[in-house]
């Protein structure tokens, strides 16, 4: 739980794009497959009794290791990399619930959308991180 009223839930969606490869191939069951875990993932958080305050439901695909102690600069990158408006953001039967899906999407050439490939994820060598975040500290912006 980020607040009593948003809730970050990973998962591990099957035939998925992996962090460290790219997917090229499309997969039209399996993005279909996608969307069908999701919309279940919605749907069984949003009929707890315990919810009915979470107006805000991000879910992730669970390479976000949430007890990092960068997990919210991850979580926020999947969230803007891996999100498109029209085929991402979910809203429950009322309205007033939404849940944003951030998984990276399975290429497909149907669907209400049609989703691209899907590049893997460009990891900065250890020591180019360190020497931006001294830079950063130093006050170097």
């Amino acid at each position: 739980m980020l607040r009593s009223s948003m809730l970050v839930v990973t998962t591990n969606i099957e035939g998925g794009p992996k962090p460290e490869s790219s997917m090229e191939v499309t997969s039209e069951e399996g993005a279909a497959g996608q969307r069908e875990v999701i919309r279940e993932i919605c749907d069984a958080i949003w009929s707890l009794e315990a919810a009915h305050n979470l107006r805000w439901l991000f879910i992730t695909d669970d390479d976000a290791y949430l007890a990092s102690d960068d997990w919210r600069r991850h979580l926020l990158w999947q969230l803007f990399c891996r999100f498109d408006v029209g085929r991402d953001l979910h809203f429950d039967e009322g309205g007033g619930r939404v849940a944003w899906d951030a998984t990276a999407p399975i290429p497909s050439n149907k669907g209400p959308i049609p989703v691209r490939r899907w590049p893997g994820v460009t990891i900065h060598d250890p020591e180019v991180a360190e020497r931006v975040d001294a830079w950063l500290a130093e006050g170097g912006y």
